[in-house]
């Protein structure tokens, strides 16, 4: 969840299947080291990746208690990274109300 002050002004969430977490040796009661997986290990070990960006009316946040700022017009970016395997290693979903949204790629290997 990304916030600004008490507001949730874009929200993401992450797949990675069991054998995923197998492949890699994850601890899932380590923090720090699924932290560092998520965020930095998964780019790295990575030989490709595939991002569609679409528009959508419809996202479903974990806490339906929460509400998304522009909620109703939202870029949905939808990342999958692959190793060596026909399966993803990880898949990667990120909600961006359309009045907070520059989208700009660059993408490096």
């Amino acid at each position: 969840m990304y916030r600004n002050g008490s507001d949730l002004i874009a929200y993401a969430f992450t797949f990675m299947s069991m054998q995923t977490v197998k492949n890699f040796s994850l601890n899932l009661e380590d923090k720090e080291q699924v932290l560092d997986f998520l965020e930095n290990e998964v780019y790295v070990n990575a030989n490709h990746g595939e991002i569609e960006i679409k528009y959508t009316q419809t996202v479903n946040l974990a806490n339906r208690k929460e509400k998304l700022v522009g909620q109703n017009n939202c870029f949905l970016l939808s990342e999958s990274l692959y190793g060596n395997e026909a399966y993803p290693i990880m898949h990667n979903k990120f909600y961006i109300p359309q009045q907070f949204s520059k989208i700009k790629l660059n993408v490096y290997k």
